[in-house]
C-alpha cells in the first residue's frame, strides 16, 4: 500500500487568499510608480534656467506691485533701474529696483496706456462709503486692480505673439545668445518692440524664452477679486447702516408729532371736557337748590321741578364722571405716546452708532489695499 503524505500536499504552492494578497501589493506599487514616474524624469530634467529665471522675475514683479501699488517701470539705460520719467514701454528690466539680478538681461514690457497706465499709481478706486471723504486720497492696490480691469476692457497693453495679444507685462530671456546672428542677443519678434509668444519653438534661428502676464492672471495672483469683493461688502454694509439710520430718524419724527399731537391735543380736549363737565354739575346742583327751596315755599306745587332739578343733577355728575374718565385716557395715552417717542430716540442713537462703526470699518479695510 501506498502511503500519501498530507503535509506534502498542505506546503506545495500558493493559496487563493495568498495569490490576491499579493496581486494586490503588486498593484499597489505599479499604481505609485506610475504616480511618481513622472515626477522623477521631471527632477532628472530640470528646467532650463532661462525658464526659472523668467519665474522668478515674475515673481519680484508681482512682490514689487504688491509692495508700492504699481509695476516697475522698464530700464531705459541699462543702469539696473528703473526710469519712469521716459514714456516708452520696453526696455531692460530694472533688476536692482525690483531687487532681482541676473547674469544676463531681460527685456521688460509693460503696459503704460494713459488711461490704464500700471506704472503710475492713481486714484482709480473709490468705494462708496458714507460719510466725509478722506483728507488725501486712498491710493493702494486696489486701485492698481481697477486699472488692469481698465487695461482689459479697453485690450491695451504690452503686445505678445504674431496676434498682438494685450498682457499686463511681458518678459523675454536671450537664452544660449544671438541665435538669428544679426547682432542682437535677442531673436525673432523680441526685437521689434513686441515679444514673442510664451513657448514658441526653438530653431536655429530662435533660441529665446518668454513670459507674458495676462491682466486678469496678474489680477489673480495679486488677490485683486477677493480683496475687491471684501471692500465693496464693507462699504455696502455702511450704506445699509446709514439707511437703517435715516429710516430711524423718519420713525422718531412721527413719534414725535404722535406725542405732540397727543399731548397738545388729546389732552387739551380732555382737560376742557372736564372743566364743562364741572361746570354743568354746579349749574345742576344750583337749579337742584333752587327747586327745593321753590318746592318748600310753595307747600310742595313745584315739587316736580325739583325731582326735574335733582334728574339733572345725577346727569351733570355722570358728564362729570365720564370727563374725569377721559382725562385719565387722555394721560395714558400721552404717556405711551412719550414712552414710544423715547424708544424711537433711543433707536437713532444705536443706528447712529451702528453706521459709524460700519463706516469706520469700511475706510480700515479700504485702506489696506491689497494686504488684508
Amino acid at each position: 500500500m501506498i502511503k500519501v503524505d498530507k503535509k506534502f500536499y498542505l506546503t506545495r504552492g500558493f493559496s487563493l487568499l495568498e495569490m490576491a494578497v499579493v496581486l494586490i501589493i503588486i498593484g499597489f506599487m505599479g499604481a505609485s510608480l506610475w504616480v511618481l514616474l513622472p515626477r522623477l524624469q521631471s527632477a532628472a530634467s530640470p528646467e532650463p534656467t532661462p525658464v526659472v529665471e523668467l519665474r522668478t522675475a515674475s515673481d519680484a514683479i508681482v512682490g514689487f506691485a504688491l509692495a508700492n501699488s504699481r509695476l516697475p517701470c522698464p530700464d531705459t539705460n541699462n543702469d539696473g533701474l528703473e526710469d519712469c520719467s521716459s514714456a516708452v514701454n520696453s526696455g531692460n528690466l530694472p533688476q536692482i529696483t525690483i531687487g532681482q539680478v541676473f547674469p544676463k538681461p531681460i527685456r521688460y514690457g509693460v503696459n503704460r496706456v494713459a488711461l490704464s497706465d500700471l506704472t503710475t499709481r492713481a486714484n482709480n478706486y473709490l468705494p462708496n462709503i458714507p460719510g466725509t471723504l478722506p483728507t488725501t486720497p486712498v491710493i493702494n492696490g486696489l486701485d492698481l486692480c481697477i486699472a488692469l480691469r481698465e487695461a482689459q476692457k479697453d485690450r491695451a497693453g504690452v503686445q505678445v505673439g504674431p496676434a498682438n495679444i494685450a498682457s499686463a507685462f511681458a518678459l523675454a530671456h536671450s537664452g544660449a545668445g544671438d541665435a538669428s546672428g544679426d547682432g542682437v542677443v535677442f531673436d525673432g519678434l523680441n526685437t521689434t518692440g513686441g515679444f514673442a509668444s510664451p513657448g514658441t519653438a526653438l530653431n536655429n534661428s530662435y533660441n529665446d524664452f518668454t513670459l507674458a502676464q495676462g491682466m486678469g492672471e496678474l489680477a489673480h495672483r495679486l488677490g485683486c477679486l477677493q480683496r475687491l469683493a471684501d471692500v465693496n461688502g464693507s462699504s455696502r454694509s455702511a450704506v445699509a447702516a446709514r439707511d437703517l439710520h435715516d429710516m430711524a430718524i423718519y420713525y422718531r419724527d412721527f413719534r414725535k408729532f404722535a406725542y405732540e399731537e397727543t399731548r397738545q391735543t388729546d389732552t387739551a380736549m380732555a382737560i376742557v371736557g372736564l372743566a364743562l363737565a364741572a361746570t354743568d354739575t354746579l349749574i345742576a346742583a344750583a337749579n337742584l337748590a333752587l327747586a327745593i327751596t321753590d318746592a318748600a315755599q310753595s307747600g310742595g306745587i313745584a315739587t316736580f321741578l325739583a325731582v326735574a332739578a335733582g334728574l339733572g343733577v345725577a346727569a351733570a355728575v355722570a358728564n362729570l364722571a365720564l370727563a374725569v374718565l377721559d382725562h385719565v385716557a387722555a394721560q395714558e395715552d400721552e404717556a405711551e405716546a412719550s414712552a414710544l417717542y423715547s424708544d424711537a430716540e433711543d433707536k437713532v442713537l444705536y443706528y447712529q452708532a451702528l453706521a459709524d462703526n460700519a463706516r469706520l470699518r469700511a475706510r480700515a479695510n479700504d485702506l489696506l489695499g491689497l494686504i488684508p
